[in-house]
């Protein structure tokens, strides 16, 4: 009977797996509904206006017949080389002048129940979440609520970097140290609880933790900035983060798949999945937001593409703001705005764009207004080839960016496979980054840690 048991499963085992997992799933939730990481505590939000926005048309460009067949077939070309021939999963969407050329989806949202990817299924934007916060941070300048230029401490009490502003969190130019780093040390911070961004800002005020380097004199990428643009956004609205994404960015677009992920939401959104298709788990970084843990789709993040284009929704003058770059201390074409990544070249061309990567998500958001395209690829199965989606840019404009070609794919699968050991050593490799990381900023914090 028990290897019966074990070959054939009854549906009484298979109704015990289903409830074993539900309860299990169900524990972490609760364990994590304890303390949300919010300022924002359940029933104590407060009456904020968000305004109202209805998104207008978005105007569809003509495009000549020849033209449009042949970036059809280039883009299936690419399609076929990369996403098909490299075993991509998730979705891709590429559109011009109101066009969409292409729109794909592949492989599964979770190999363990076969549930296959659609348009409707949302996918981690890793750090193309910070394309988002930072529209909303914008949008509460826009309404007079804040101030590019206000000092973070006016909004987060005891901040310990007072020469910081919201335009530094923004443009990545404070100095904060990134939380990915210091939180990793056992001494700052227990690694079987879920750490929340509220515990964030708590950790760098007891311990002091020294800046990276003086305040806008730099730029150096950290996550620990959107993070704490999130609890600036809740101090301001007096409403959590989740909901103020939703009453301002999903629910206005009618973005109906995008939400802000909590531990309640593991069973409708897509899971992480390692190169070979292995389940990423969740660890204790899982639960902070605003620097990553938005999901959405192709088609709700088009829709937001389109809103990027109306002046009502963000002004001429911010987007302006948005898009430009504040780092020149170093020669090269990567330079970033508020929120965006951008690159600049001398004939004038300007790519505006942003990347993402978190476990096994990789993630492409370009935004050319000039050019009137949009290139959304979004994976859920851990893999570089993604980020070639950038290169298509190269059809629609005289971005020097070459155009990737089917040996280079072949090149790239090649590469991937020899990351198949990352599988195995991932999480040991990471703690031991993480570690030394977390040593060497030990040695600029202003004081020891008290115990």
């Amino acid at each position: 009977m028990f290897n019966r048991l074990i070959l054939k499963p009854t549906t009484t085992f298979l109704f015990f797996k289903k409830y074993l997992f539900f309860v299990l799933i169900t524990f972490f939730v609760c364990s994590c509904k304890k303390d949300s990481g919010s300022f924002i505590s359940k029933g104590s939000e407060k009456s904020f206006d968000f305004g109202s926005y209805t998104p207008k048309e978005f105007k569809v460009g003509t495009l000549d017949a020849q033209r449009k067949a042949n970036l059809q077939g280039q883009l299936e070309t690419y399609y076929k080389d990369f996403w098909q021939a490299g075993g991509l999963w998730g979705g891709i969407l590429v559109a011009h002048k109101g066009n969409i050329l292409l729109e794909k989806y592949s492989g599964f949202s979770s190999k363990e129940t076969q549930k296959l990817i659609d348009n409707q299924t949302p996918i981690h934007l890793a750090s193309v979440s910070k394309v988002i916060t930072a529209t909303i941070m914008l949008k509460l300048i826009q309404s007079g609520d804040a101030n590019l230029e206000d000092k973070v401490i006016k909004y987060l009490p005891g901040f310990p970097y007072p020469k910081v502003t919201l335009k530094m969190l923004l443009n990545h130019r404070s100095g904060l140290p990134n939380y990915l780093y210091f939180s990793s040390d056992e001494e700052y911070w227990d690694k079987s609880k879920m750490l929340s961004n509220k515990d964030i800002l708590s950790l760098m005020i007891r311990h002091k933790i020294a800046p990276e380097f003086e305040a806008d004199s730099r730029f150096a990428y950290s996550n620990t900035n959107y993070a704490m643009l999130a609890l600036v956004i809740e101090k301001i609205t007096g409403t959590s983060f989740p909901k103020v994404l939703q009453e301002m960015i999903a629910k206005p677009l009618g973005m109906k798949n995008t939400f802000v992920f909590q531990m309640s939401d593991t069973l409708k959104a897509s899971q992480s999945h390692y190169y070979r298709g292995g389940k990423y788990p969740f660890d204790y970084l899982d639960n902070i937001y605003g620097d990553k843990n938005i999901y959405s789709t192709p088609r709700d993040m088009l829709a937001f593409d389109y809103a990027l284009y109306d002046d009502k929704f963000l002004s001429k003058e911010l987007k302006e703001l948005a898009y430009k770059g504040y780092s020149y201390e170093r020669d090269g074409v990567k330079n970033y705005g508020l929120g965006m990544r951008i690159m600049e070249w001398e004939n004038k061309k300007k790519l505006t764009y942003h990347n993402g990567w978190w476990h096994g998500n990789n993630t492409v958001f370009v935004h050319l207004p000039e050019d009137s395209t949009t290139i959304i690829a979004l994976g859920n199965k851990y893999t570089r080839a993604v980020y070639s989606a950038m290169n298509l840019v190269s059809l629609f404009g005289e971005y020097p960016l070459e155009m990737v070609q089917r040996e280079k794919a072949e090149k790239q699968a090649a590469l991937e496979d020899s990351l198949r050991q990352i599988e195995i050593k991932d999480s040991l490799e990471k703690d031991s980054l993480l570690r030394l990381d977390s040593l060497k900023l030990k040695e600029k914090t202003l004081e020891k840690p008290k115990k």
